[in-house]
Order: structure tokens, then C-alpha cells, then sequence
């Protein structure tokens, strides 16, 4: 499609003008998902998930801990070296027990880690979609107050438009969440058992039934990924529409099969530039990080070290060696890229939310933008523009000329 081939000696030539375009066609769906008065509450609402989600984590690190020390007798069977073999390790197994209760925490961890990605997600659909939809309710009404005049407009304010989306998220569609959330945590759990029921059978060398673990693992692994696809955008027709699950489903779909989307739903490549993007931004954050601790540590330490050394030289050891100080090096540079790295994610994570939303809206209504535009009076404030409907139209039909329908 579009000319993309590839060949023995790598990518044609072929694929630059395609890819360039689809860069266009995602910049401006990236750029509509930027043009929101809404971003401040959003990131607010996408950080506090995330400290929900690293607390939720950490407590269950620690419950896993506690039941395991207390109650170690219950998940863990222990068998006494023989007579000949003291000094060897007790053999220990997991009682059937503990891995009916392991797997059940395993899937509360998941399920619940579902849960909170996918709440982001659907409240970002809701507040996206109020953008999209909304119509001003009448003309601005200007109210004399001496001098001047006051616009009074009845559109609702950022924070109540995110908050509307929240209650309706984790509340009318509370339980779609839930159920679309546990088919992924359940095939993770599975996906993880064959992973260590294939490691434990490489110690053994059974080549037989490892076969049989890689191709199921093969299957969880692409059921796991179907899932989350069909969760990406069932997901946005519950945050907009408020349907169940499978009617979300169902309809979103059908949405795509009538415009005959199925190619421009590959093609749709804005996760992995922003998964690019995301990397960059690890790897300045971890070079500023190094910087910094170079400057306020590394410096002065290796100096403090260096005047040590020339002072007791019979006890320098060593100390002005470059090379002790490697571990700070590398610490600073882990800090930076893990920070780098987790703030930047929560940030693309909404673009990426928003910009899915903007397909199925885009799909849905694709004259929308350019309909509201031309409602809003000259003296109003601009809630929807038609520039950037005439943007997204001409960038869909530069990429799509026959798939986009419009």
C-alpha cells in the first residue's frame, strides 16, 4: 500500500514521500488534539493516575512480602537435603495453594493496572469528544456595565467539561472498564505462566513440550495484543457514547468497516512516534541529569577526593581515579532517563488517547470542525475553528485519496 516495498537490500526508496505524508496526516491529528483548553486539568488528571498507579504497586509489593514471610509454610514446600547431601539448599515448591493465591494477586495487579490506563483513556474520549460535538448555545450575551461590556458564555469551564468525563468514566462506565480490563489482565496471568513454565522446561531440556509452550505463548502473545487494539477503540465510543463494552465495540467497528477504514487503522503509526519522541526526551533528560550531578557532585567530590589525596598521599588509594567515580555517573544518567522516561509517558499517553479519539470523531463527523466554526460569532471566543477541519480534511485526502470517503 502507497508504495511501500521492500527488497534484499532494505526499504525502497519508495516509502520517503508515503511516510512523509503520514507524518503531515498525523501532525495535524496530533495538533488538534493539542488545541484544547483543556490540558492543564487533563495532565493533572493523567499525573495523579499515575501516582495511583506506582501507589497501588508499591502496596502490593509489600502485601506480597508480608503474606510471604508470614504465612511462608502455606506457598512454599520445603524438603530436607538427604543424608549425603547436607550441605545442599532445601528443595522448595510452590504448593498448590500458593499458586492458586499467586496467580490471583497477579491478576489483581494487572487487572487493576488496566483499569486505571483505561479510565485515563476514556476520560480523555469524553473530554475530546465534548470538544468535538459541542455547539455554543446561542450567541454571547453582552450585559452593560458601565463602560465596558461583559461576554457571558454559557460553554462550561475546562475543569467541569475533565470532571464530567471522570464521573461518567469511573462511574456510568465503571463496569465496561472493569470487563474490558480483565480479558487483558487474564491473558497477561496466562502469558506469564507459559513464560515460566517454558523457562522452568529449558533447566529440564524437554524439547517436546517446549514447542508446545512457544506456540501457546505465540497465541496469548497475539490475543493479548487484539485485546488491547480492540480495547484502544471500544474504549472511545464508551468515553463518548457511554455504551457497554461489546456495544462500543460493535459499533466502532462497524463505524470503520462502513468507511472502509481497515487500512488507514494500520497505517496508524502516531504511537510509534511518539514512542520515538518519548525515547529522545529520556535520553536529554538523562544527558541534563548527568550534567547537573557533574556539576553539584561529581565535581566537587572528585575535587574534595583529589585534595585528599594530595594531603595523605600514603592513603590515597586511588581516590582521584576518574574511574571511581563511574557509579555516580551511571546513577545520575538511570535517574534522568527513568524520570525522563515516566513523565514523558503520561504526557504522550493522553496525546496518543486524544488522537485516537480524534479518528473515530473524525469518522464519525468529519465536517464537524468546519460546522461549528462557522457558528461562532466575530465577538465570541473561538471554541472550534474551521482552519484546522480544513487542515485535517486536506492532509486525510493527501494520504487516503480513496480511503478517506470525503
Amino acid at each position: 500500500m502507497h508504495g511501500c516495498r521492500s527488497n534484499s537490500n532494505g526499504w525502497n526508496i519508495s516509502v520517503v514521500r508515503p511516510s512523509w505524508h503520514m507524518l503531515c496526516l498525523h501532525g495535524m491529528e496530533a495538533k488538534g488534539a493539542s488545541r484544547k483548553s483543556h490540558q492543564g486539568s487533563l495532565i493533572g488528571l493523567g499525573y495523579t493516575l499515575t501516582f495511583v498507579a506506582a501507589s497501588w504497586t508499591c502496596m502490593w509489593v509489600l502485601a506480597i512480602g508480608d503474606i510471604g514471610f508470614r504465612d511462608s509454610s502455606f506457598f512454599w514446600q520445603c524438603q530436607a537435603p538427604s543424608s549425603s547431601n547436607q550441605q545442599d539448599d532445601p528443595n522448595c515448591s510452590l504448593t498448590s495453594g500458593g499458586v492458586c493465591v499467586g496467580l490471583l494477586l497477579l491478576l489483581s495487579l494487572f487487572w487493576t493496572l488496566q483499569v486505571i490506563k483505561n479510565l485515563c483513556h476514556t476520560t480523555v474520549a469524553g473530554v475530546v469528544g465534548s470538544w468535538w460535538f459541542s455547539t455554543p448555545s446561542g450567541h454571547d450575551e453582552e450585559v452593560a456595565n458601565g463602560d465596558s461590556l461583559i461576554q457571558e458564555s454559557s460553554t462550561p469551564s475546562p475543569k467541569k467539561v475533565v470532571y464530567d468525563s471522570w464521573i461518567r468514566s469511573s462511574v456510568y462506565s465503571f463496569g465496561s472498564i472493569c470487563f474490558g480490563s480483565l480479558v487483558v489482565g487474564l491473558l497477561q496471568v496466562l502469558q506469564l505462566i507459559l513464560r515460566c513454565g517454558r523457562e522452568q522446561n529449558r533447566r529440564d531440556r524437554n524439547s517436546s513440550s517446549g514447542l508446545v509452550l512457544c506456540i501457546c505463548q505465540c497465541i496469548v502473545n497475539q490475543l493479548e495484543r487484539l485485546a488491547e487494539y480492540m480495547n484502544k477503540w471500544a474504549f472511545v465510543y464508551v468515553g463518548l457514547y457511554g455504551y457497554d463494552y461489546w456495544t462500543a465495540g460493535s459499533k466502532v467497528f462497524n463505524l470503520f468497516k462502513a468507511r472502509g477504514w481497515s487500512v488507514i487503522l494500520n497505517d496508524h503509526l502516531i504511537t510509534r512516534y511518539l514512542t520515538l519522541l518519548q525515547a529522545l526526551l529520556s535520553l536529554l533528560s538523562a544527558v541534563i541529569c548527568q550534567f547537573w550531578g557533574w556539576l553539584f557532585v561529581i565535581r566537587p567530590l572528585s575535587a574534595s577526593l583529589r585534595q585528599a589525596a594530595e594531603n595523605d598521599p600514603a592513603n590515597s588509594n586511588n581516590n582521584n581515579d576518574p574511574a571511581d567515580m563511574s557509579v555516580l555517573w551511571y546513577s545520575f544518567f538511570s535517574i534522568g532517563f527513568v524520570l525522563g522516561m515516566s513523565l514523558s509517558s503520561v504526557l504522550f499517553r493522553l496525546i496518543s488517547s486524544a488522537v485516537d479519539t480524534i479518528v473515530v470523531c473524525f469518522a464519525e463527523a468529519p465536517n464537524q470542525l468546519s460546522v461549528l466554526g462557522r457558528q461562532v460569532g466575530p465577538r465570541q471566543r473561538p471554541i472550534l475553528k474551521p482552519s484546522l477541519a480544513n487542515e485535517m480534511i486536506l492532509a486525510w485526502r493527501q494520504v487516503y485519496p480513496q480511503e478517506c470517503g470525503f
